[in-house]
């Protein structure tokens, strides 16, 4: 059996500050120049929803295909962001805390 180990380890009391993750704010820095040329719509949605591991909407994905495309294809450098909702996926506060820093970074 292939056990899979939380790369962060957040507990059900902690809180997302972006400041204990640079890693993710480099991530960040670079997933904006990337979908630079992009169209602004739904941007943050299509990133949080994919990596919650919720479908995207379809209406997002036709005002985005360009983004949905790279997110499907995980042709985007997003460990951290990725790892930090893996990881905090039983500390509801967190992950809505790390949504609300990525709607405010995108």
């Amino acid at each position: 059996m292939l056990m899979h180990y939380k790369k962060f380890l957040i507990k059900s009391d902690d809180h997302f500050n972006e400041f204990n993750f640079p890693r993710l704010e480099n991530e960040m820095t670079s997933l904006k120049s990337a979908i630079a040329c992009l169209p602004g719509d739904f941007n943050a949605e299509i990133i949080i929803s994919f990596f919650k591991g919720k479908n995207i909407n379809s209406e997002w994905e036709k005002m985005n295909p360009g983004l949905c495309g790279m997110v499907n294809s995980n042709g985007l450098p997003l460990n951290c962001l990725k790892d930090l909702f893996n990881s905090g996926i039983h500390n509801e506060i967190f992950c809505q805390e790390l949504e609300l820093y990525v709607r405010k970074t995108l």
